[in-house]
């Protein structure tokens, strides 16, 4: 079982950095055996370093209209409609997890946790909504990597969570 945390995202764009921010916060709180990857954004390198990977968690912010700081969980059901949506020009999340869902060694689990992003300006730092939330992000992400390695209980989403299918 190789279980995996990937944070993504580019911390000189405010909200859009809240991934690679999270994914640093998990240091000592997920067990020994969790790689918490980070490697900010994403090519199809990745597909590689990603290989032999059962459970991936993904952490990321998102645009799914909903008010800053939300945070949205979609797992390996509700991204299969995404394979479709392989982007020529640019690489994204979506355009890996398709990748990786196409390899014979595909992960049996696939969970994106997002945050609702509010601002991605320049420099500006998380804006104050994503930033107030930012705990419980790390907070739900430990859980989800924690109930992976069978060392804790299979939580649904938190209050002010949605699962919420991405529209491709």
């Amino acid at each position: 079982m190789r279980v995996v945390a990937l944070g993504v995202g580019d911390t000189a764009l405010g909200d859009e950095g809240v991934g690679v921010l999270a994914a640093g916060m998990l240091n000592g709180k997920v067990p020994p055996d969790v790689e918490v990857l980070i490697p900010g954004t994403v090519d199809n390198r990745w597909v590689v370093e990603l290989e032999g990977t059962s459970h991936l968690l993904v952490l990321d912010c998102v645009d799914v209209g909903r008010a800053p700081g939300t945070m949205v969980v979609f797992d390996s059901r509700e991204l299969r409609p995404c394979s479709m949506s392989v982007a020529v020009h640019e690489f994204g999340v979506a355009d890996l997890l398709v990748l990786l869902g196409q390899r014979f060694d595909a992960p049996e689990q696939i969970v994106i946790l997002g945050m609702q992003q509010g601002s991605v300006e320049p420099g500006t730092g998380l804006s104050e909504p994503v930033a107030a939330t930012l705990p419980e992000f790390v907070a739900q992400a430990t859980r989800v990597l924690r109930a992976w390695m069978g060392v804790g209980p299979s939580d649904p989403p938190s209050e002010g969570q949605e699962a919420h299918p991405i529209d491709c």
